[in-house]
């Protein structure tokens, strides 16, 4: 019988209820073993902060998932792959970056105060109404201060502030794999 790759071992782990409730003990085993898992002959998984920084700016290495080997048979890339900053490399990814970012100047942050205080407070007063003595802070806050925030940034309307959770939650499901390198 073959030995478990340190790859495999991982895989397997991830998916067990110790490993969601928290990961951290877990990332720290495995990187003690080995920094960089090989998954595949062009595919390695960095469990280090430092080499995942190192692997993000080096130069041979890519985000834009046109250029991975398992696609270059393929015809024309999906459009939110495309278009999506995620997939870009520079000089594109900079220039759309350059754009976003002044969506946050400071004036425009501080502004968004107010929206951020009231999304945070308002499942903690639900909770002292409701006498609930538990609560998943996740659902109730961390999830929706973001959104809450990006459609105040946008200018969505309320009423549509639920579809707009719905695309962003298609969105990051598509996006939240773990991220692979791939040569330039």
């Amino acid at each position: 019988m073959s030995e478990t790759s340190l790859a495999k071992r991982f895989f397997v782990d991830a998916m067990s209820p110790g490993f969601r409730e928290d990961p951290y003990p877990h990332y720290v085993a495995y990187r003690s073993e080995e920094p960089l898992l090989r998954v595949d002959d062009t595919v390695w998984f960095a469990l280090a902060h430092q080499d995942v920084a190192t692997l993000l700016r080096h130069p041979k290495l890519s985000s834009n998932e046109t250029r991975a080997t398992t696609e270059q048979d393929r015809p024309e890339p999906g459009r939110l792959k495309a278009r999506s900053p995620l997939f870009m490399d520079p000089p594109e990814h900079t220039r759309l970056r350059r754009l976003i970012a002044r969506a946050f100047t400071a004036k425009r942050v501080d502004a968004l105060r107010a929206t951020a205080q009231a999304t945070t407070s308002t499942p903690l007063d639900q909770l002292a109404v409701e006498g609930k003595s538990q609560v998943d802070l996740i659902e109730a806050s961390a999830y929706p201060l973001p959104v809450r925030i990006i459609c105040s940034l946008l200018g969505v309307p309320a009423s549509d502030e639920e579809a707009f959770t719905g695309w962003s939650q298609a969105l990051s499901r598509h996006s939240t794999r773990p991220f692979c390198a791939r040569p330039r």
